[in-house]
């Protein structure tokens, strides 16, 4: 079957189902039926969707500890608004049997096209308002990649109604910070239309930490994303990233790693840039250096939101960021899930148009998107970009921050008499991630913890290290770290926080340590304050 996408940008008259094309289909499938103004969702209203499970469940759109949003709850956006309703969605009660294929069933896959086709017209009709035409959606949207992963998603949810899995990796711009509430965050804009469109729960896993760029997620995205369970992966570390601080190679590591994931999900580079970036700086961010490369080199699909502004907009920076001047408004976020939606949309209508087909003429070809996935190799992946670039295995990480989606993951340490676990009284401008830490002032306070480095399955050589982050700032003070195997000292080093900047997120190793468990110890060295964040471990394979 061929599901092969067209490269070219959509016409910004057309829908994303062409109507001549459409009509073609129902001929195709002996059906002379109207395609009827669609409703959103099986058993939903016209104006009212679901949008996944309570709060108190695994796999949920997380939420503030401080909302309180019970009910029905309604989020407005310039272009388009949905009466929401925050109810059960999720696979619970369920059998994987009510997933199985049983056939291509072509009214579902009509009606999802048609879906598509109400929605993007209806969103569509306020693109002038939001100041978006054909030539920034020609800037902004890179389709010239392969999209594979994302057809055989697609597959698999019109062939079984499975639901999806989305999962947002980044900064405080993926966390919603200095937005008026979380429902503004791109990347829930973005899922509340596309389970409008298939009919089926979009759950999304938001695992953006305000100032983590890529260093951190290379090491810890596992605890934060449920990551072998999930379909579609979004990055957003082109405003985080910086080159000169040698994140290109980090940027290239947690690439390699999530290509690698048993379920195979979609990678989509989702490129911000921050208000500090476009003026003065001439719209410099991670992306020029880093992320285009990888793109391209990977194949991996990319949105620009950096491409489509600058430096053509700069008349709107007072409209395209918040008033911090930093972070960008509700206006960027709703412009970037256009820019998303006119890309899967596209996607999708190549794949239910082939199955469509495949319905007709009888090819099965499309059965292999349904066939369990294996993790990859890294000899199986394209050559490293960069030479310095290590792949990265046996990853564990017990972390601080917030949101995290596997209880195993705390940072819980064993001993801990003149430390305190610090959470802000009040949550971050970012309404999401907490900057928690374990924190003291004093001297020769002792913390220890049990850390574990898996064994490897590699035949060539590898080198394991043992990880620390911690917070830095101008008083900040050093610890004393040593690496015990049973009552054995196996390795020390001392750890500085002291920098510059304040909530820096630093990393430091100890190299050359073996599998196995150990106890990993820190004393403090003097009366200053020192915050750690997270410990991992992990191994490297040139």
């Amino acid at each position: 079957m061929e599901v092969g996408m067209d490269t070219r940008v959509l016409d910004m008259n057309q829908p994303v189902v062409e109507q001549e094309r459409l009509e073609i289909e129902k001929s195709d499938i002996g059906t002379d039926m109207d395609i009827p103004k669609p409703d959103i969702g099986a058993g939903m209203s016209n104006d009212r969707v679901q949008i996944g499970e309570p709060d108190d469940r695994p796999v949920v759109v997380d939420v503030d500890l401080d909302d309180n949003n019970s009910g029905n709850t309604r989020y407005e956006n310039d272009f388009i608004d949905f009466d929401l309703e925050d109810g059960s969605s999720d696979e619970e009660g369920k059998t994987s049997e009510q997933y199985e294929f049983k056939g291509i069933d072509e009214s579902r896959i009509v009606d999802v096209l048609s879906r598509a086709k109400y929605h993007m017209e209806k969103i569509r009709h306020n693109y002038p308002k939001l100041g978006v035409d054909a030539d920034m959606l020609q800037r902004a949207i890179v389709r010239d990649i392969s999209i594979e992963k994302l057809q055989n998603v697609f597959i698999r949810t019109l062939l079984t109604g499975k639901p999806v899995k989305l999962g947002v990796i980044g900064g405080s711009i993926s966390a919603g910070a200095m937005l008026p509430s979380k429902s503004n965050i791109f990347a829930l804009i973005f899922s509340r239309i596309l389970q409008a469109i298939l009919g089926v729960p979009v759950h999304v896993r938001r695992g953006a930490i305000s100032a983590c760029g890529s260093n951190y997620f290379t090491y810890c995205s596992t605890i934060h994303l449920n990551v072998d369970d999930m379909d579609f992966i979004m990055a957003e570390h082109a405003a985080n990233d910086n080159w000169k601080l040698g994140s290109t190679f980090s940027q290239e590591r947690l690439l390699r790693f999530l290509l690698r994931l048993r379920k195979q999900p979609q990678i989509m580079y989702v490129n911000f840039l921050l208000g500090t970036q476009m003026k003065p700086n001439l719209c410099f961010n991670a992306e020029l250096k880093e992320l285009t490369p990888l793109s391209e080199h990977y194949s991996i699909p990319s949105i620009s939101l950096r491409d489509a502004i600058c430096p053509m907009q700069i008349s709107r920076f007072n409209e395209l960021f918040a008033k911090d001047g930093i972070h960008p408004s509700v206006v960027s976020h709703e412009i970037v899930s256009i820019f998303l939606l006119e890309f899967v949309t596209k996607v999708l209508y190549d794949v239910g148009t082939g199955l469509l087909n495949a319905a007709k003429s009888g090819d099965t070809s499309y059965m292999a998107a349904l066939q369990p996935q294996s993790e990859v190799n890294p000899t199986e992946l394209p050559s490293k970009l960069w030479a310095e670039t290590q792949d990265i295995l046996s990853q564990r990480c017990w972390s601080t921050l917030q949101p995290i989606s596997n209880r195993e993951g705390a940072l819980k340490p064993a001993y801990a008499p003149g430390w305190t676990f610090s959470v802000p009284a009040k949550r971050a401008s970012d309404g999401l991630s907490v900057r928690s830490s374990w924190y003291t002032t004093k001297a020769q306070q002792i913390m220890a913890f049990p850390v574990t480095i898996d064994t490897v399955n590699w035949n060539g050589d590898y080198k394991c290290n043992v990880t620390l982050f911690m917070f830095t700032c101008p008083t900040c003070g050093s610890v004393q770290v040593s690496l015990y195997e049973e009552d054995t000292e196996r390795d020390s080093m001392v750890a500085s926080s002291k920098d510059e900047f304040t909530g820096r997120l630093r990393k430091t190793d100890l190299s050359g340590v073996s599998p196995g468990n150990y106890t990993l110890s820190m004393m403090t060295s003097e009366n200053k304050p020192f915050k750690l964040v997270a410990i991992a471990t992990h191994c490297n394979v040139s």
